[in-house]
């Protein structure tokens, strides 16, 4: 038997691509790697949502923490009374969502944003203290730092795309049925966790 003719290999080729399409149809159509695949997706959907910020946020400006079992307990002074706390999760919530975290910022955009923000922020704080309850001056720093400092770490995760990305690449994946380490990629998650470094 000789070689195969050019009509023959293309022939086999086409052969070869149709039964792996056809093992990559199976596996999909797998009940159990659907619902892993869900499993998934879910579990990154949770990952990017900021709610667990906003709720410690909100937790640290009325003085609030979790015990062992993970009830709510007032440990310290609020640092404001409930209409403060409203106006400051209003503006934490303004860029604590996932519409943010999964948007595309320029890097320069994140310095205009958290100058206009926290030029708003304080000019309320000096408006309202004495209806937001503020009883120490030193308070206004800690809200400052517990309202600004989630904003900006929430848009330094949408710089140049990079949560977006990430998330694309993890749902192709997670429907492709691939289950590589994403560490060993480039841009992976190695290069997702650098965006974060001061």
């Amino acid at each position: 038997m000789g070689e195969l003719s050019e009509q023959e290999q293309e022939f086999l080729a086409q052969q070869e691509l149709q039964k792996q399409q056809f093992e990559s149809q199976a596996v999909m159509n797998d009940p159990y790697i659907k619902q892993q695949q869900a499993e998934v997706q879910a579990s990154i959907i949770k990952a990017i949502s900021p709610s667990a910020v906003l709720k410690e946020m909100e937790m640290n400006l009325r003085g609030q923490v979790l015990d062992n079992q993970n009830n709510i307990i007032q440990k310290y002074r609020a640092l404001m009374n409930n209409l403060g706390v409203s106006t400051m999760m209003t503006f934490a919530r303004t860029f604590l969502n996932q519409n943010t975290v999964i948007s595309h910022i320029e890097e320069r955009q994140v310095g205009y944003i958290m100058e206009a923000l926290s030029r708003d922020v304080v000019l309320n704080l000096q408006l309202n203290w004495r209806s937001f309850d503020i009883q120490e001056k030193t308070s206004l720093d800690l809200i400052n730092i517990a309202v600004l400092f989630p904003c900006y770490f929430s848009l330094r995760r949408a710089v140049m795309g990079g949560e977006r990305n990430w998330l694309k690449h993890s749902m192709q994946e997670s429907l492709s049925g691939k289950a590589n380490n994403p560490f060993e990629k480039p841009g992976g998650l190695k290069g997702f966790f650098q965006r974060f470094r001061l």
